[in-house]
């Protein structure tokens, strides 16, 4: 018995998948030599562990073997081999399979650099630099945290895998990197994750099914409508599901536009997905691009119409709608969108907010520009109107407007 892990994916060794594991130590390098037959309990599962160690071909992964902590370390994955065999599926397994992983380092060895790159987003309402909050998060249990930013804050959130700390700081500093520590067995908690087709996904090559995804970071989840064009966004109830799911519509012109015909995986890491949602009709392309990065209370909607002529493209509740208040946070000249006038059921507040010159809609909830692109966030003020400094729809906002870039690298202490 044994499971031996490499990134999110597990292989059973009392299977015999890896029959051979083997290490060799140079001058400069420690690699990592796995070798056996790729087998689960369906046809189907087997496939999807060949797809996805394919996948993660030149990742940094954590490696844990709950039968070994030898092996618990930071890896690259160099190369990986899959044959197809002609053989029988149920006498020995359809692949054999050869990767090779260098060896990093573990926790003592290893830490994290949360590369941030950005400013504040171009906006309309006035919004500088100095007056908006960029943020990260790092695993959930994160180690020896470290962000020499300017007034660094930081608000606990409830998340699947237990609280989940994000980092923020109200000065618009954009200039310091944090850096940060975990153990190997924790680095996945509360992760930025892409299921496709209902299974967990690595990379970027995936199934096209643009009405069977679902994309999360353990306190929202974005998931298409089966049968429209419309996105549904929830949050982490604290206990053991998903909650006060909201339904966006988007439009062009007050009308919903035509189902999503296609769907990508643009970027897919721990720390940051973005799935890519396009729709065709007659000579224009609709693109949707939801960005959702670890520890945030929102995702990053982009939508973008490609026709010559601008339209009005509005985000907005679908029937029934809930009455919205507008927001316009300190230091911002005019409203950036719109929270939710009341608590939902679940005790939380719906906010939509954009940086461009927008038209909010109070009645149903939701706003409108008269643009080619509508570049927005949807989310939650979590808590509603009980929430925290660092979850209040304020707060939110300047999260958002100082939305960054970030990109994790390993590096040796």
């Amino acid at each position: 018995m044994g499971v031996l892990t490499i990134g999110r994916i597990g292989l059973d060794v009392s299977t015999n998948d890896p029959s051979e594991m083997s290490e060799t130590r140079s001058i400069d390098s420690r690699e990592f030599i796995l070798r056996g037959f790729l087998r689960s309990t369906t046809l189907a599962n087997t496939k999807y562990l060949r797809t996805e160690l394919l996948e993660q071909q030149g990742q940094v992964v954590a490696v844990t073997y709950d039968l070994d902590a030898h092996f618990d370390a930071f890896y690259l994955l160099a190369d990986s081999t899959i044959e197809t065999m002609e053989t029988s599926y149920l006498r020995r397994g359809l692949f054999l399979f050869e990767i090779s992983l260098f060896r990093i380092g573990g926790e003592p060895r290893v830490e994290f650099h949360s590369n941030l790159t950005g400013t504040v987003l171009e906006n309309t309402q006035g919004l500088i630099e100095a007056e908006v909050s960029p943020f990260f998060s790092p695993p959930q249990d994160a180690k020896v945290v470290s962000w020499e930013a300017t007034s660094v804050t930081s608000v606990t959130r409830n998340a699947e895998d237990g609280a989940q700390l994000c980092w923020y700081n109200t000065a618009g500093d954009f200039t310091e990197d944090p850096s940060w520590g975990s153990d190997p067995a924790d680095f996945y908690s509360n992760a930025v994750q892409v299921s496709v087709s209902s299974q967990v996904r690595m990379g970027l090559d995936v199934p096209q099914a643009p009405v069977d995804w679902e994309m999360k970071n353990g306190i929202i989840k974005v998931a298409p409508d089966s049968v429209s064009s419309k996105i549904k966004v929830s949050t982490w109830d604290a206990i053991s599901a998903y909650e006060s799911e909201k339904t966006w519509a988007f439009q062009k012109g007050g009308s919903t536009i035509g189902k999503w015909t296609f769907m990508s995986v643009v970027r897919n890491d721990p720390e940051a997905c973005i799935i890519r949602l396009q729709a065709y009709a007659s000579t224009t392309r609709y693109t949707l691009d939801l960005h959702l990065r670890r520890g945030a209370a929102m995702v990053f909607a982009n939508f973008y119409d490609s026709s010559a002529t601008a339209g009005d493209l509005k985000i907005v509740i679908d029937s029934p709608g809930e009455a919205g208040t507008a927001i316009t946070p300190t230091g911002a000249s005019s409203t950036v969108g719109v929270r939710a006038t009341s608590d939902d059921a679940g005790g939380h507040r719906y906010v939509v907010y954009s940086p461009g010159t927008i038209t909010n809609d109070t009645t149903n909830g939701g706003l409108q520009v008269t643009d080619k692109r509508l570049n927005a966030c949807l989310g939650f003020e979590i808590g509603g109107s009980g929430a925290i400094a660092g979850d209040t729809a304020d707060d939110i906002a300047l999260q958002f407007f100082g939305m960054v870039g970030e990109r994790v690298r390993a590096v040796w202490r």
